[in-house]
């Protein structure tokens, strides 16, 4: 019983990790504009983060 437990956890944290992988490699371009544009200006407010998503997730 605790073995299927462990296995359920185990294929939940796998299954997480899958769809946050390819997030990742789907958005890449974006992320990464997104901290280049922190970089130059340190910090964004939470107004000038969704200007900037609303303007690149068209």
């Amino acid at each position: 019983m605790a073995q299927d437990s462990i296995e359920k956890a185990k294929s939940i944290c796998q299954d997480a990790y899958n769809v946050a992988k390819q997030v990742v490699i789907e958005y890449r371009p974006i992320i990464e504009k997104l901290a280049n544009l922190l970089f130059e200006k340190e910090s964004l407010s939470q107004e000038e983060i969704e200007a900037f998503l609303k303007e690149n997730l068209k």
